[in-house]
């Protein structure tokens, strides 16, 4: 916030920044204000506000003034970064002197609004007369209050009645920013609410997800939760949220063929707006291998991953078993005269299995970001599929990995893909052959694993975030 002679035409940072105390002071809508005075000059509060992904908002700023609008008009500006220039939104020139107004504005499309940190600019704004001074002040969630004043003053008042100022009223979001803040806490800004929120009257910070469900921590700007098993998503105020959903792995086969190795489980990621409500959280488990008790047992094929799902919003599909179809597909396993069949994976979803080749050559299981291999060399099998990294949690991480094929040699066991992917074995199995649990990884392929299970994907997991 600053006093400025004339009205900046950019939106570089204000000359004054509200103080830890000035934030509690307007923190909720009551009687105490944080006050910006200007004599002959413009009082000035201006704003930025990161937005993240949404497309549309709603600006509003609350206060008061003590300076009479129909003397001076107060205006609410937001910065159109295509015009490099300040557009007026909505103005006042009809309130009473030294009671609370509202100036709001709905932006359909922040296109032209946003910066390459997603932060959009507003200000809002009083001109004071040569005889008197302005005093803007926004109550707790930002409103401006304009009072004569005798004094030149550009510093912050913590009430607008004991000085003409302008400060914000209603309450202060964490992400709204003066633009002359050194931190985005300390800012009474104009509230820019994405539309998607459930509750954009909350002014001027935006109106936050508010949910209980899985395991919940927090990394800088937003509240996580971390589902590993299935459970309720309890949305008790609803917006917009950006989320990873992972299924689970793919099984694998038990012979003593040249083995595939398994699916990764379907992954998806992206945002969505959550009504308020309990929205049911699947984590898919990984799909098992084929278990035989004993050598004379016969051979057979585990099974696909399960789904994983947000509520009716996103499904990922499971990994496909060996051979199989699914989020990702499974590797070919190969016979001595005879190649298997791959499986493919589901568009936006995972890539195909390795083909397979005869000379024993199985292939890998498919990954999220990228279809399982198929070696060369006789005897040798595919590598997984790589998976796909994110840092939804704060942690870059890879999810979703094709597990890797068995060949028909000990040294022709080959690597799972990164993301969870177990590896092949050529041999008795160990749980080493299964997907790594929570990250929807597919299973090592086993050749002649004559008792026990061969390899069994990894369990899914699905993370959601949001901006607080």
């Amino acid at each position: 916030m600053g006093n400025y002679a004339t009205l900046p035409t950019d939106d570089a940072d204000l000359e004054n920044t509200y103080s830890a105390g000035d934030v509690t002071d307007v923190e909720s809508v009551n009687s105490v204000m944080v006050a910006q005075i200007a004599t002959d000059q413009y009082a000035i509060h201006q704003y930025k506000e990161n937005v993240g992904s949404a497309t549309s908002a709603t600006i509003t700023w609350e206060g008061q003034t003590d300076f009479d609008p129909a003397d001076s008009t107060v205006y609410l500006q937001i910065y159109n970064r295509n015009t490099t220039s300040w557009e007026t939104v909505d103005s006042d020139s009809t309130s009473s002197i030294d009671t609370n107004f509202i100036l709001t504005f709905y932006i359909s499309s922040l296109t032209n609004y946003k910066d390459g940190s997603n932060a959009v600019a507003s200000r809002v704004y009083q001109q004071s007369l040569a005889t008197a001074s302005a005093s803007l002040s926004p109550s707790s969630s930002i409103s401006p209050s304009v009072s004569p004043s005798s004094s030149i003053s550009p510093s912050v008042s913590p009430s607008a009645s004991t000085s003409p100022s302008l400060s914000p009223s209603s309450s202060i979001s964490p992400s709204l920013s003066p633009s002359s803040s050194i931190s985005p806490s300390l800012s009474p800004s104009s509230s820019l609410s994405p539309s998607s929120s459930a509750s954009p009257s909350v002014s001027p910070s935006v109106s936050y997800v508010e949910a209980t469900g899985g395991t919940v921590t927090y990394i800088t700007g937003y509240t996580v939760h971390t589902f590993t098993t299935s459970d309720d998503f309890v949305v008790s105020v609803g917006g917009e949220i950006e989320y990873l959903v992972v299924a689970g792995g793919g099984g694998t086969k038990n012979n003593n063929a040249s083995e595939g190795g398994g699916g990764a489980g379907g992954m998806l990621t992206g945002s969505t707006t959550v009504s308020a409500d309990t929205h049911s959280i699947i984590v898919g488990a990984g799909g098992l291998g084929y278990y035989r008790a004993t050598s004379s047992s016969g051979a057979g094929t585990g099974s696909n991953g399960d789904d994983s799902s947000l509520g009716s919003y996103v499904t990922a599909t499971g990994g496909g078993v060996a051979g199989a179809s699914g989020g990702s597909g499974g590797g070919a396993s190969v016979y001595s005269s005879s190649v298997g069949s791959h499986g493919t994976g589901t568009v936006g979803q995972g890539y195909d299995g390795g083909t397979g080749a005869l000379s024993r050559r199985s292939g890998g299981g498919g990954g999220a970001g990228a279809a399982g291999a198929t070696s060369p060399t006789s005897n040798y099998g595919g590598v997984g599929g790589v998976g796909v990294q994110s840092s939804i949690n704060g942690t870059a991480t890879y999810y979703a990995g094709g597990g890797g094929a068995s060949g028909y040699t000990s040294a022709g066991a080959a690597a799972g893909g990164l993301g969870g992917g177990a590896p092949g074995r050529y041999g008795s199995v160990t749980s080493a052959q299964n997907g790594t649990s929570n990250t929807g990884g597919g299973g090592g392929g086993a050749s002649a694993a004559t008792v026990g299970y061969s390899g069994s994907g990894g369990s899914g997991v699905v993370i959601i975030r949001y901006v607080s």
